[in-house]
């Protein structure tokens, strides 16, 4: 009787340790600040580049460009075309490394890194940029993965402490 008192004791010497310790670490870091933009609204980097999107879609299995290594699990391609846009009249760079796409419960870093991720935009200056997301089936239940691309895809600039999603088109039935 004894020992199970000694243990009931210690286990809630625990929970309440695990619980303040909890509390603390959210007070500590709280949620980053979620902006979230709709299709063709631009949003403003850092470094005042403005980025927009202009357009996306899945690929068909013709148009996917095969891996360069031979991948064990299934997967589609969604393409992302997006506008930089420099409007200052300094020259002005925008790091597109952390870049991702995200739906409900799934995120991905994009798969195109060929090059370099750092873009320079001289005054004024304008680019276009096509982005290709590798969404792999593993990570989706059967039913999930059959609508796929009727999914609500959006991308992500940054993660912490402000988290800028920008809305990629709502496919068409």
């Amino acid at each position: 009787m004894r020992k199970r008192l000694i243990v009931i004791c210690l286990l809630a010497v625990f929970m309440a340790a695990f619980i303040f310790c909890y509390l603390r670490i959210n007070r500590l870091i709280p949620r980053p600040a979620v902006t979230m933009k709709a299709f063709g609204e631009t949003f403003q980097t850092m470094d005042g580049i403005e980025i927009s999107i202009t357009g996306g879609r899945f690929l068909s299995g013709a148009e996917e460009k095969p891996p360069a290594l031979a991948l064990p699990y299934s997967y589609r391609t969604y393409q992302a075309k997006l506008q930089l846009e420099n409007p200052t009249d300094q020259d002005a760079s925008a790091d597109i490394s952390d870049v991702m796409i995200e739906t409900d419960g799934y995120a991905n870093g994009w798969v195109d890194c060929s090059g370099d991720t750092n873009l320079a935009l001289r005054p004024h200056e304008k680019q276009e940029l096509m982005m290709a997301f590798q969404i792999i089936q593993q990570n989706f239940s059967p039913s999930a993965w059959t609508g796929i691309e009727k999914r609500n895809f959006w991308l992500t600039f940054g993660d912490y402490p402000e988290k800028t999603e920008l809305q990629l088109p709502v496919p068409t039935a």
